[in-house]
């Protein structure tokens, strides 16, 4: 057997237990058939493989990003106004500017979206409020979303479009931000989006979604990354399939669907496994709380600057045991986001039911995430 690529002369991280540095690496069929030394390796090189003699140069084995949000992300490039700091936004006047640029190439009525918004690197170390949103423009419904996508913003013309006023209560799994009075901000914690924006208005189209896809994709591999879990609805999961059957895919591709999605699935017998080592499906993503970075985390002590909050759960306990538990008895991984200590407790207690009831020696199942952890959480982890 002679193999399709050979590096040597190189020093190679093995990640074995001894923490060994080979010199030279085989592969075959995108497979590592041997390591060692470059003379031991060497016998493998045929007519027809590609050599490299990397003079001394390190391998490490290709990064895996556990958790990920690539196509919607991709999709978004195209789709959405950059509020970033590296796009040039600075301050809330930046930001506003940007949005009212894009406004103006819009249509009376028609969405302005804007996302990657990071309160921490405005000048004002807050997020704007939806009336210095009405700046930008008072003839388009305008919507933000921050880096860490829990946390967004709408302007006036949002409320009013949606029929959402102080009055309304808040839903379950979100928050309205109010002021002493009572009145909208204009800040939306979770699943308080739902409320002022329509589905339809933030779709791309497949192009936007297939082109983004492949450019971010071609980007995470040019970082080092070999292989990407990615949470994913319709969109993406088609544009994945279009990257795939239009040139091939430059890194490979594992899908956590939308537990959303479950009855679709089920009903057509699709689960984890699906799919090939390029592409696959894995679990299915199921929402407890919100994020760190948007203070919305589901925590068990108050947070430091906000007295008597702690967070907000993106679910109720009845809705979660029944979601999760008519997947898992269907023989679905779950892959829940959970941050906080309240979240990943609701979780475990769950899953250990789940547990109890349809047992399977090699769950697989994980927690995205799982930031404020306790040792007591840690050793109900380990079970």
């Amino acid at each position: 057997m002679k193999a399709d690529l050979v590096l040597i002369n190189s020093k190679i991280v093995t990640m074995d237990p001894n923490e060994s540095i080979a010199e030279a690496v085989a592969v075959k069929y995108g497979r590592v058939v041997k390591v060692g030394k470059t003379k031991d390796v060497k016998p493998l090189v045929g007519d027809e493989t590609r050599v490299i003699d990397l003079k001394g140069r390190t391998v490490v084995p290709g990064l895996i990003d556990s958790h990920c949000h690539m196509m919607s992300v991709g999709a978004g490039r195209k789709l959405y106004v950059d509020l970033s700091e590296e796009a040039g936004v600075h301050s809330i006047a930046d930001l506003v500017a940007r949005l009212r640029e894009r406004a103006e190439r819009t249509s009376k009525g028609g969405w302005v979206h804007g996302y990657q918004e990071d309160d921490s690197k405005l000048a004002e170390k807050r997020h704007p409020t939806r009336w210095e949103l009405d700046d930008a423009s008072k003839e388009h419904p305008i919507i933000l979303s921050t880096v860490g996508g829990h946390f967004s913003m709408a302007n006036s013309y949002a409320f009013k479009q949606a029929g959402v006023t102080k009055d309304t209560p808040d839903p379950v799994g979100g928050k309205f931000d109010r002021d002493s009075t009572g009145e909208l901000t204009g800040g939306l914690h979770e699943k308080a989006i739902d409320m002022v924006l329509p589905e339809a208005s933030s779709q791309p189209t497949r192009e936007m979604a297939r082109d983004g896809a492949r450019e971010i994709l071609q980007e995470c591999a040019s970082m080092g990354l070999t292989c990407v879990y990615d949470t994913v609805e319709r969109s993406q999961m088609r544009a994945a399939l279009d990257v795939k059957n239009s040139g091939g895919l430059p890194i490979r591709v594992r899908m956590d669907i939308s537990i959303d999605l479950f009855p679709e699935l089920n009903k057509l017998g699709i689960y984890q496994g699906l799919g090939d080592d390029w592409l696959a499906i894995r679990g299915l993503k199921f929402f407890f709380d919100g994020a760190i970075s948007a203070r919305t985390a589901a925590v068990t002590e108050e947070y430091l600057n906000k007295p008597g909050f702690y967070g907000v759960m993106a679910t109720t306990r009845e809705i979660a045991t029944k979601t999760i538990m008519d997947a898992y008895a269907e023989g679905y991984r779950i892959s829940s986001h959970a941050n906080g200590d309240a979240a990943i407790a609701m979780y475990l207690d769950i899953m250990e039911e789940a547990q109890r009831k349809y047992p399977r020696k090699d769950p697989r199942n994980r927690d995205i995430h799982c930031t404020v952890i306790t040792p007591e959480l840690v050793k109900r982890i380990k079970k």
